[in-house]
């Protein structure tokens, strides 16, 4: 009982899951399990709250490098087409194209990454006081 008083007169996502499992352990491994499965769920949810943008950033950014890498490809298939020629001098420029897309892609996808885990970081343990 003092360790689900402590849980209930202390604020954030940790002693929320404490908590509900305290309560349910009166009612055995199963319950308490459960318990613990639904306020996880619960609680993840409350943390990736106005999250959306990030997470479709980071699902974008690699998709838009992969298309300036086919962007580029086209470019120095293009090149050797006008060219007749296969010279490396020809197609470099359609392969800097495919490659720095790709790079500034995974690059942003990495930032914004770092980024949203920082944010939930700091929200799942910045509440961790009292009441």
């Amino acid at each position: 009982s003092a360790a689900q008083t402590m849980c209930n007169e202390s604020i954030g996502p940790v002693a929320n899951l404490c908590a509900n499992a305290l309560e349910k352990a009166d009612f055995g491994v199963e319950a308490t399990e459960k318990a613990l499965d639904q306020s996880g769920s619960i609680e993840m949810a409350a943390l990736e709250k106005n999250m959306t943008w990030i997470a479709l950033c980071i699902a974008t950014a690699p998709m838009l490098g992969f298309l300036g890498t086919v962007w580029g490809m086209i470019q120095a298939f293009n090149d050797i087409k006008m060219a007749n020629d296969i010279s490396p001098a020809v197609v470099a420029g359609g392969i800097s194209v495919a490659l720095l897309t790709t790079a500034f892609g995974l690059v942003v996808a990495i930032i914004l990454q770092l980024f949203q885990n920082i944010c939930l970081y700091v929200k799942k343990f910045h509440f961790s006081g009292s009441k």
